[in-house]
């Protein structure tokens, strides 16, 4: 099996059907070239963060086009990274993000993209 994965990504759940060769990595740049890869066929399966997927789904109009696995295949850790100078920044970054979770804009921003 052919499985659209992002290059330099790694997911441990996978590695033992990589190393078996139960499935074959098909490593490309973003999540967009696996989901058309997907569409013209050439992958059983793509991987890809949810979110990041359904907003490409949205936004090609590719609603009903591709089924979701209930189970994840693992988890990514988000996170900005800056330079040192700007750890003011950071600082201010994290209190509002903090503050947007607790009052549920984050929810409503992240809602759209499902």
């Amino acid at each position: 099996m052919l499985l659209g994965t992002t290059r330099g990504y790694h997911y441990p759940m996978l590695s033992t059907l990589f190393a078996q060769g139960d499935i074959y990595r098909d490593d490309v740049n973003n999540e967009l070239i696996i989901l058309k890869k997907l569409l013209l066929k050439r992958n059983l399966a793509g991987v890809s963060a949810d979110l990041v997927a359904l907003w490409y789904i949205k936004k090609y109009d590719w609603q009903g086009q591709f089924d979701l696995s209930e189970k994840k295949v693992g988890e990514a850790g988000i996170r900005l990274f800056m330079q040192p100078r700007n750890r003011e920044f950071i600082a201010q970054f994290n209190q509002t993000l903090a503050l947007m979770k607790k009052d549920g804009r984050l929810a409503n921003i992240i809602a759209k993209y499902r």
